[in-house]
């Protein structure tokens, strides 16, 4: 925990309209150092108006005032996520683990049945000295996971590097995978739409955030699909064993997993790997945190 008072208090107004704010209601951090994963826990802690509705003063964001919120978390609640932290460690971790992850749920690469055409193939772009360096250290990571291996496929699909928005020196790869998805037969599995996730959270006055970590690196790759996710770079050629960022599918394969293994709790909500814990009271919410780690502790998801 940091040093001093444990929380930062923080009051953030929302309007109801277009999705939860990004920015926390009340205690921000439930421990130090978190970072995207489901290590990521916000608690998030707000006491509602007499009618039972959150007061709405659109685009408005400002320090708390004592009126509006309680002077403090209680220490027995900070105490208690110190417990759940210590307890769930394995999914509040800030890695993932090294090996594909052994379950059922994998992720097809099914190509429309009127393509007749072949392997499609395209030689990888060309990238700067610096785009290189990062790239070669990007690649050795992931062979060190065990996520990528070299390929001999006869399909290939170009690297880029890409600025990451917080940090334009520091890239990230990305894969074309274009002329994939062009060709592969759309998984339809449906997204939720937000305003009805925002429905379903009136009433709750506590409220927790997650990010899964590398979420689609969690969701092991179809054997006979492996070769399809060939990319093809300066170093020469590898293929995923796990499931990649860029392909069409991807999404509605992370979110059909997590439905899986989360929807059974009515509580939580799940947007891709955006996960929302909503709660009436603390006690409660305690309880809900707890069975969302047992889940995923359960199903081996960070």
């Amino acid at each position: 925990m940091r040093s001093g008072h444990p929380v930062r208090r923080r009051c953030d107004r929302w309007d109801g309209r277009g999705g939860p704010p990004r920015e926390r209601i009340g205690a921000e951090r439930a421990w130090e150092g978190a970072q995207p994963g489901l290590g990521r826990h916000e608690i998030a802690m707000r006491r509602s108006g007499a009618d039972g509705k959150v007061k709405q003063h659109e685009g408005e964001t400002k320090e708390a005032k004592p009126d509006e919120e309680d002077a403090e978390v209680p220490q027995w609640i900070l105490d208690e996520l110190v417990k759940l932290k210590q307890r769930y460690q394995d999914v509040v971790g800030m890695e993932l683990p090294k090996g594909v992850v052994d379950r059922e749920h994998k992720s097809p690469l099914v190509l429309d049945p009127e393509y007749k055409e072949g392997a499609r193939h395209k030689r990888c772009y060309k990238l700067s000295m610096e785009e290189m360096k990062q790239l070669r250290v990007q690649l050795d990571e992931l062979l060190a996971k065990g996520y990528i291996r070299p390929s001999s496929s006869p399909w290939g699909s170009p690297v880029l590097m890409v600025p990451k928005p917080s940090n334009p020196k520091e890239l990230r790869l990305v894969i074309d995978y274009r002329q994939i998805n062009e060709i592969t037969v759309k998984d339809r599995y449906p997204l939720p739409d937000v305003q009805a996730l925002i429905d379903d959270m009136q009433g709750a006055t506590i409220f927790s955030t997650a990010d899964a970590l590398w979420g689609f690196w969690q969701v092991p790759m179809e054997e006979e699909a492996v070769e399809k996710t060939a990319m093809t770079t300066p170093f020469g050629a590898y293929e995923w064993l796990v499931m990649p960022m860029g392909l069409s599918n991807s999404p509605s394969c992370w979110q059909r997993m997590m439905q899986k293994y989360l929807g059974h709790l009515p509580f939580v909500r799940v947007f891709v790997d955006d996960i929302m814990i909503f709660s009436r009271n603390p006690e409660e919410h305690l309880d809900h945190l707890r069975q969302v780690l047992e889940a995923a502790d359960h199903s081996k998801t960070r």
